[in-house]
């Protein structure tokens, strides 16, 4: 475990806040959950945000997404949580 004056936990910290905030990138749409070869990050969208969605997600479909990177700790991976989609 890091000390909490620990210059690992410091860098480590800088780099989650860093990219806790708004991210927006372009990709392309994969419906497939277990397809992943390790350069994919993956994305979610919730429920009150997909609602308020005009483009109609499929297969395939190249879009840009606004929103913000996360941890999912379930997992240990980062994800990100999509808030727009264009």
């Amino acid at each position: 475990m890091l000390q909490s004056d620990s210059p690992m936990l410091e860098r480590l910290t800088h780099v989650h806040r860093a990219l806790a905030e708004r991210a927006r990138t372009r990709g392309l749409v994969r419906m497939d959950k277990d397809a992943s070869d390790g350069e994919q990050l993956g994305a979610v969208m919730f429920r009150g945000d997909a609602l308020r969605q005009t483009v109609k997600l499929r297969d395939g479909l190249q879009v840009l997404v606004y929103g913000q990177v996360s941890v999912y700790e379930a997992r240990g991976q980062y994800q990100l949580i999509v808030r727009l989609v264009v």
